[in-house]
């Protein structure tokens, strides 16, 4: 039984949105308007999943909270810890002197990277998280995220070298000058392996508000992609024409257009939209494979022993599939989910 549910009036009441779509699956060239109720209705294989998966897909991206920021500089700050655990892990084999004659064995201990990269790692994680929970303005909480990572850089690069100085009595085995002497040399061959990491999050973080928004519309549109076409990559949803583009523009009455373009190569190398004022979307439910319902209660059982990422798991399920279920067993929409749903049919 389906309960009750209640919903937002929609932001775009007054009428339909276009959609045009080029080289896409198997979509050659069409366009398409929407308007309360429109039924796509055709043979087998002429594109009608395509658009309704596309649209689907591009609205769940669209509506972009806190948590997907978050997510974000996290991201960056597990790529700068595994970054730097990859440099400077491992043993490292000096030689020296005269013909390199001498040699010196050098090791630095994973537990001796855990005790300094995960304190200071969870330490900015959990400030960045913090903040964006306590506050619901985007700009200002690129801002603080930015300060807290530029910090942890600033900071640490020159700790991590203190840090690695100071333990030298377990990382060499090697004794009284010729300690010395290969340590020195030991440190002038981490020094980049150190420093490029630190340089690369730093260039991440001297991307303005709007890229920064950009490359998370982006990346959650091209796995939304992904997971609800179930392909590998998005240059598997390149049309017949597989050296050009292929391209969706949604076109609402307000003159707000959400413009996306995807190259052969699989990115997404256009995305164009109001950013300073982001469009609120209509949500799409997708409704499709009666197999997964017949797999329900066992599928979302998986997904909240995974604390949401099923995937981990279980491959082959859509997002789609687990927001029907939600929805369904909801009597009411919760304040951050009041968006307005379209019922698109097939």
């Amino acid at each position: 039984m389906i309960k009750q549910a209640t919903f937002a009036p929609s932001l775009y009441r007054e009428g339909s949105f276009t959609v045009t779509v080029k080289n896409f699956g198997k979509i050659q060239e069409a366009t398409l308007q929407f308007k309360d109720l429109t039924i796509l209705a055709g043979p087998n294989n002429s594109g009608k999943s395509y658009v309704s998966k596309a649209l689907y897909s591009i609205f769940s991206a669209m509506n972009i909270g806190m948590s997907d920021m978050n997510a974000y500089y996290i991201k960056l700050l597990e790529k700068l810890d595994q970054d730097l655990r990859h440099n400077i892990s491992g043993n490292w084999s000096i030689t020296g002197g005269e013909e390199g004659k001498d040699k010196a064995n050098m090791n630095i201990p994973q537990s001796l990277i855990d005790d300094f990269l995960g304190k200071r790692i969870e330490t900015a994680r959990k400030s960045i998280t913090s903040y964006l929970q306590d506050n619901s303005d985007p700009k200002q909480g690129h801002k603080h995220a930015v300060e807290v990572v530029k910090k942890l850089i600033e900071a640490e690069k020159q700790n991590f070298i203190n840090f690695i100085e100071g333990n030298a009595h377990k990382i060499t085995q090697e004794k009284g000058p010729i300690k010395e002497h290969f340590f020195k040399i030991f440190l002038e061959l981490m020094m980049p392996r150190i420093q490029v990491p630190f340089a690369e999050l730093k260039a991440d973080l001297s991307k303005n508000y709007k890229e920064t928004i950009t490359t998370i519309y982006k990346r959650k549109i091209k796995n939304k992609l992904i997971n609800n076409f179930q392909v590998g990559e998005l240059s598997k949803l390149i049309g017949r024409d597989k050296k050009s583009k292929a391209s969706i523009c949604i076109q609402f009455k307000q003159d707000t257009n959400i413009s996306i373009d995807i190259d052969p190569n699989g990115t997404i190398s256009k995305l164009s939209m109001d950013f300073d004022n982001p469009p609120t979307v209509p949500r799409v439910t997708y409704i499709e494979s009666p197999t997964f319902w017949k797999l329900k209660e066992a599928l979302v059982d998986i997904k909240f022993h995974a604390n949401g990422d099923a995937n981990k798991y279980l491959s082959k399920v859509p997002d789609y599939f687990y927001e029907l279920v939600r929805l369904i067993n909801l009597d009411k929409i919760p304040e951050e989910d009041n968006i307005p749903i379209t019922n698109l049919a097939e």
